[in-house]
């Protein structure tokens, strides 16, 4: 059986899928949802979607956000737009509930565009629902599916850019320039890609240093203009481990059976990444790299 690396302050430095260890539960940092859907029927250019496919209904998309970072050589008024998990970091009022912090984190990223006890709705299915840790963010990220299919989440990335273009005041926490639906696939593309250190056949959407591209409306030009990001440095090492994708893996076919057009690991692989380790290789790098980030 493989060792549990844990850090000074007992928590697992590793990322795993399942139910949170009590450690874990009670002593994360952070907390975030990474919200699933399948990508719906749509007219016209595919705005606010990092997306390979122009057939409807036939790719699952997971909600993400694109956020300027500040570096600390770089001038205040310069930054990096990088994507990024839609989650934050715990405050006194969340007690030790980190679905609580990860709905209150959700919703304030978002712009509030969605009422807040919607985002906590949909951390209360545990049948919609599949927790990771990810140990070098002391990071409680939650697999959501809405079952309701509530059509407001498909929206979200157009009503927050409108609630932005028009100074609208949103929440403390809403920071990111856009929120945009990515392609699983594309995530598994680039992820694959940096490991074989190939790029992709569709360099325009993803590629192997990490960027990733999206349209949005433009004035000045009908078919939009196009926007790419790069992968911030705890998602650019999260992606590919491969409990991470195990446990994304495992909510796709547990909440969406019926669904086509994505690449899905064998149920043998799925089930023994549950709870295990990852690569020690893997945790030494995100972690050094996460050393000076902030999620």
């Amino acid at each position: 059986m493989a060792t549990v690396e844990r850090g000074k302050d007992g928590l697992r430095t590793d990322v795993y899928y399942g139910a949170l260890e009590e450690t874990e539960a009670k002593g994360y940092r952070a907390a975030g949802i990474l919200l699933l859907r399948k990508r719906p029927t749509t007219e016209g250019p595919s705005y606010f979607e990092a997306t390979t496919t122009t057939s409807s209904s036939s790719s699952i998309q997971v909600l993400c956000c694109a956020e300027v970072r500040k570096k600390k050589k770089q001038k205040p008024k310069n930054g990096i737009v990088e994507l990024n998990l839609l989650g934050g970091k715990i405050e006194d009022a969340d007690g030790t509930d980190s679905r609580v912090t990860a709905a209150r984190e959700f919703w304030e990223e978002t712009g509030g565009m969605v009422p807040l006890a919607e985002c906590q709705r949909i951390l209360n299915h545990d049948n919609k629902v599949l927790p990771i840790w990810c140990g070098p963010g002391k990071y409680a990220l939650y697999v959501a599916y809405d079952g309701n299919n509530n059509p407001q989440w498909d929206q979200l990335p157009v009503t927050y850019s409108e609630a932005l273009q028009s100074g609208k005041e949103l929440p403390e926490g809403a920071e990111a320039s856009h929120l945009v639906w990515v392609d699983w696939a594309i995530i598994q593309q680039c992820s694959q890609s940096r490991k074989k250190k190939k790029k992709p056949a569709n360099d325009s959407i993803g590629s192997d240093d990490g960027t990733i591209s999206f349209l949005v409306p433009s004035a000045d030009n009908t078919d939009g203009e196009r926007i790419t990001v790069q992968q911030s440095n705890f998602v650019k090492y999260l992606f590919p481990d491969s409990n991470f994708q195990g446990g994304v893996e495992l909510a796709i076919q547990k909440f969406l059976p019926s669904s086509s057009g994505t690449e899905t690991t064998s149920n043998k692989d799925v089930k023994g990444s549950e709870g295990a380790s990852g690569t020690k290789d893997a945790v030494e790098a995100m972690t050094r790299s996460l050393e000076s980030v902030t999620i």
